[in-house]
């Protein structure tokens, strides 16, 4: 039986079942689940990798899914239609560690959303993949409320397998560009790519549109501000400078 080493809910929780400790770490919408398997476990039993069973707030459970299989061989000719997803029960993760970033949570979402997260070391067996020492931990993926400050993350990238996968590669923005085109169409890719860090700034600004008594002295890099806003901030004054670059669809 697993042994929780803390709070059942809480921006960290570990579990240990034998030879193997498994840690969630809470994040922005994501988890990041570690795992030490004793390496006299791993040599004497052959270790194959590990399952990822995950429990959701509702519904039934479910393995995470794996790109990579032991049937299926993936070479630099292999197309994105060719690969497939396997549950990891089958095709355990050869890592020890794996982020995991549920469809379930929206992005600022305050309310309790607790996941349960069960990790199970699989060995290679004389008849096939065996289950080894298994361990689970609970941890709340909801938005953290800290009394003075709020953080939040960017949580994709154009080019990830995630983006081809959910926009088949998609252009984010309207071709030739101008400063006045309709974003409308974007805005799906926009609150993914965004997420969480999108969403904040966003608010921000409209907190000042609403005091009149408010300015913003914004910074962005020129390349990236030639896309148009969705809200006006008519006491915006913004400084180009190439520190840094902003979101394609941040207010100009």
């Amino acid at each position: 039986m697993s042994t929780l080493h803390s709070p059942a809910l809480s921006l960290a929780s570990s579990a240990s079942n034998g030879a193997l400790t498994v840690t969630a770490y809470a994040g922005d919408g994501a988890v990041l689940l570690a795992f030490n398997l004793e390496e006299s476990e791993a040599r004497s039993h052959n270790l194959a990798g590990f399952a990822i069973q995950c429990s959701p707030p509702t519904g039934q459970p479910y393995f995470l899914s794996n790109r990579l299989n032991f049937t299926q061989p993936n070479t630099s000719d292999t197309t994105p239609q060719q690969r497939t997803w396997t549950s990891s029960h089958d095709a355990p993760f050869q890592k020890f560690h794996w982020v995991h970033f549920p469809e379930e949570i929206v992005a600022g979402d305050k309310g309790h959303h607790n996941f349960r997260y069960k990790v199970i070391a699989r060995y290679n067996g004389h008849a096939g993949l065996e289950d080894g020492p298994a361990a689970e931990v609970a941890v709340d993926l909801s938005a953290q409320d800290f009394a003075n400050f709020e953080f939040g993350f960017t949580r994709g990238y154009l080019t990830s397998q995630a983006y081809a996968h959910k926009f088949g590669n998609k252009d984010f923005r309207q071709e030739p560009k101008t400063l006045d085109y309709d974003t409308a169409p974007f805005e799906a890719q926009y609150q993914w790519l965004g997420y969480h860090a999108r969403q904040m700034i966003f608010n921000l600004l409209k907190e000042c549109v609403s005091d009149p008594g408010t300015t913003v002295d914004f910074f962005a890099c020129a390349p990236s501000w030639t896309t148009p806003s969705c809200i006006p901030v008519p006491r915006l004054k913004c400084r180009r400078t190439p520190a840094w670059s902003s979101p394609p669809d941040w207010p100009t």
